[in-house]
């Protein structure tokens, strides 16, 4: 682990204010809401970050809520309402199920996509909740939540007290390798996703191809053995920076094709619930599952 200052030190200089990130995904929701289905866009890539942004953090720190006071994600919901008249959509970002299926207080007719050909979201492996999808192989960080963002997570306006203290902070080692664990799926979370993403399959008459992926990093900071749970052939050495550094592939993939559909999973030593299958098993037979 780095030394408490290190931490610290780290925090002050590189923070990315939890503030404006909420008010920032609002802000994209309203724009999305006020465009409606009124555009004449037929294919649309929206990336929030690119992949290393679901890569090299440190997971053992709490992350912001970002969702709170509202009940649900506006930023998923604006996109899923966006997405409808599309006829393809590369997404990359931290989303929620409410992407895929309102949520259960959430006012809307249900979602139709009576023109989408070709569908690939790239999720962040935690929800904008701040809770995540993924644990540690011991369990470790599964009851993680996101604290609440209120006025001091804004960037200050004026001169702090403690800025000079800051800047002579300088020449001094600085542990930047984050602490990354988390490679085995909380069900609960987990299952919520991709049984929205069932659900939307089934309203997509004319879908080729729907893929829903994430990225899951493992180098943790203690001498943890290495536990891929499972995914060690879905490993994509390219991505990964250093020999203790292990990144895998983790998601799912369905191909349309009538009677010579397949449903492709990913997914490791993990498996579906009884009743996640049920619903999936609504798209695909589940004989013509695979599992990689």
């Amino acid at each position: 682990m780095p030394y408490p200052y290190e931490v610290d030190v780290n925090r002050h200089h590189n923070r990315p204010f939890e503030g404006p990130r909420r008010d920032g995904r609002i802000d994209a929701a309203r724009a999305m809401e006020e465009a409606g289905g009124r555009g004449m866009l037929k294919h649309v890539a929206i990336r929030f970050g690119d992949i290393e942004s679901l890569l090299r953090m440190n997971q053992s720190v709490a992350l912001p809520d970002l969702v709170s006071p509202l009940i649900f994600d506006p930023l998923s919901a604006a996109l899923r309402v966006y997405s409808q008249q599309l006829v393809s959509l590369e997404l990359l970002g931290c989303v929620d199920q409410t992407l895929f299926w309102p949520g259960e207080r959430e006012v809307g007719i249900e979602p139709f996509w009576p023109r989408v050909k070709n569908l690939k979201a790239t999720f962040h492996p935690a929800a904008p909740s701040g809770r995540w999808y993924f644990q540690g192989p011991k369990g470790v960080g599964r009851d993680s939540t996101g604290f609440a963002v209120g006025s001091g997570h804004y960037p200050p306006t004026e001169r702090q007290e403690m800025d000079e203290e800051w800047d002579e902070d300088w020449g001094r080692y600085e542990n930047t390798s984050p602490n990354m664990f988390r490679t085995k799926p909380i069900d609960e979370e987990v299952e919520g996703l991709l049984g929205a993403f069932a659900r939307a399959l089934d309203v997509m008459p004319v879908l080729e191809v729907a893929e829903l992926v994430t990225y899951l990093d493992f180098a943790p900071d203690d001498d943890e053995d290495t536990d891929l749970s499972g995914l060690e052939t879905r490993r994509i050495r390219e991505m990964e920076v250093s020999s203790r550094d292990v990144v895998c592939r983790w998601g799912m993939k369905y191909i349309a094709g009538g009677v010579d559909s397949r449903l492709e999973w990913y997914v490791g030593g993990w498996g579906p619930s009884w009743g996640l299958e049920k619903v999936f098993c609504s798209v695909v037979p589940r004989e013509r599952w695979v599992f990689l």
